[in-house]
């Protein structure tokens, strides 16, 4: 509550589009907890309803504020100057290499030198900021996939949303890994 809260627009202060987008996310996650606290009792007959229509109605709340957060963060990545650009490049690099790869799969195998590009460094075509704002968008569309699945408001296939599920748990796992490893040091 406080998150949302610290969120709200005072009268003083004309809301951004980041300060409304973050104010649907907490109230996306506001109206998550509620209703999965709800489905716990309903779960253990202390409430009354169906247990798993109350969970597809939490996991649309959630869905709401993976959307909102997904929001936030690509119009963080849109001020980012020149990564329009640098996008633009890795699709077609992508889309070359696919192709390559259909046509003549053993050369698609040999590994490119590295190219600096501009202090990015050699081993990546983004410099660190970038790839943070990149994972960022790429972890809240899988999550966004996620919830929608699992809330019934969009349907895959079962094991594309597991897929996106442990591709995100995989991504946090390796960031505190990481960040443990290096307290470690």
């Amino acid at each position: 509550m406080l998150a949302l809260c610290e969120a709200t627009p005072t009268a003083q202060h004309q809301p951004s589009p980041e300060d409304l987008l973050r104010t649907g996310a907490h109230l996306g996650t506001l109206g998550f907890s509620l209703l999965d606290s709800l489905r716990w009792l309903q779960q253990f007959q202390l409430a009354s309803g169906s247990a798993s229509t109350t969970s597809r109605r939490a996991l649309r709340c959630l869905a709401l504020r993976h959307a909102c957060a997904l929001a936030i963060a690509l119009l963080h990545a849109s001020k980012h100057p020149g990564l329009a650009v640098k996008l633009r490049r890795a699709r077609e690099w992508a889309v070359s290499t696919l192709q390559q790869m259909l046509r003549m799969p053993a050369q698609a195998l040999l590994v490119p030198e590295a190219k600096n590009e501009g202090g990015c460094g050699a081993r990546s075509r983004f410099c660190k900021q970038e790839r943070e704002l990149l994972l960022a968008c790429t972890k809240e569309s899988c999550q966004l996939v996620h919830a929608m699945h699992f809330g019934s408001v969009a349907r895959t296939h079962d094991a594309f949303a597991g897929l996106l599920g442990c591709f995100v748990s995989t991504v946090d796992i390796l960031a505190i890994w990481r960040k443990a490893h290096r307290q470690i040091k």
